[in-house]
């Protein structure tokens, strides 16, 4: 605020000019620092304000900032270790999966299902048909329906699994077939390229053939997810097996893209029975039709390996509470246990 200090002793040009000066500057004051403390109010750190205060020196200032930041982030692996698994730690584990790059779930889907969408068979045309009619936020269509699949499904198999690898690697298949009427509708919302309806238009079109419409292709989402979970499970224990399990999660591949096929066959102008699809689509384009998008897949179920396994994990947050523990000297330990 010293940069607005007005000098009235300063000479001006003339009286009116110098006048005109200080009428200006102290109009500013009154209406912007009102807004200059709302927001120094807001996006500060009370603590932090209020040990400097007391404590005056700017070593004691860093040293009890530095001290609260590490006490919280220690009572959070705790919470991580002893207790069962919260949403806002899931969410805070996987927060650019579902929002950065959630569009990589719709280019995916996409890119699985090109055969039956008729738009141009490559990466370049599957990103055309997604932004054809909404430029901006085409990208993101069913976004917060991924999420929400994804939330129910891996959240509450980590939930019940427990920190137990065995368990999450055969509760998460079956919270997919639970949950296998949002990864549906989701998968047909993603898959609507030609701007023929909303989300209600395609959940109608799919009850129309009956409710079982929306299990179709939940067996193959199933396998996929085992074998996901199965890598999953193996990295978390840090065991030998994970060098099988993540090229088995890599080859899974194929479950996924028959899932969505089967998910997208209202869209299809080959035919309405899946087993037709997939032997045209076989003769037409071959057996590495099945790995459209597959780099996609790749990558996202690579760090959900990462992710997850830091949740399922007991003796990997164990690890990262040890880390931190002995990350600083002896006497600031002995504050956070004292």
């Amino acid at each position: 605020r010293n940069l607005f200090y007005t000098n009235t002793s300063t000479p001006s040009k003339s009286l009116y000019s110098k006048y005109l000066h200080v009428f200006i500057m102290d109009t500013y004051r009154k209406i912007f620092y009102p807004l200059f403390d709302a927001w120094d109010y807001a996006t500060s750190d009370a603590r932090w304000n209020y040990r400097a205060e007391h404590y005056g020196k700017s070593t004691l200032k860093w040293r009890y900032y530095l001290q609260e930041k590490v006490e919280l982030k220690i009572r959070d692996l705790q919470r991580k270790r002893d207790g069962p698994l919260e949403v806002r730690d899931f969410l805070e584990e996987n927060k650019y999966r579902l929002t950065v790059f959630a569009f990589l779930e719709r280019w995916m889907s996409v890119r699985q299902a090109q055969p039956i969408l008729g738009n141009v068979d490559s990466n370049k045309g599957a990103i055309e048909s997604i932004r054809r009619f909404n430029p901006a936020t085409g990208v993101f269509k069913g976004a917060l329906l991924n999420a929400a699949h994804f939330m129910f499904v891996h959240y509450h198999a980590l939930h019940y699994a427990n920190h137990s690898g065995f368990n999450y690697m055969f509760l998460a298949p079956l919270f997919e077939l639970a949950f296998a009427p949002i990864d549906h509708i989701k998968t047909a919302y993603m898959n609507e390229i030609h701007n023929r309806g909303s989300l209600l238009d395609v959940i109608g079109r799919d009850m129309s053939t009956g409710y079982s419409t929306f299990w179709r292709g939940s067996m193959f989402r199933a396998f996929n997810t085992f074998f996901v979970a199965a890598n999953v499970a193996a990295m978390a224990n840090d065991s030998a097996l994970q060098y099988l399990t993540y090229p088995a999660m890599l080859f899974a591949y194929p479950f996924l893209t028959f899932k969505t096929v089967a998910q997208s066959l209202q869209f299809s102008k080959l035919s309405n029975e899946f087993s037709q699809v997939e032997i045209e689509n076989l003769a037409q384009n071959g057996f590495k039709a099945r790995y459209r998008g597959f780099w996609i897949y790749a990558f996202q179920n690579t760090f959900l390996a990462i992710t997850c396994s830091n949740l399922l994990s007991e003796d990997k947050v164990q690890d990262m509470y040890d880390e931190l523990a002995t990350e600083y000297p002896a006497q600031q330990k002995r504050y956070y246990w004292n």
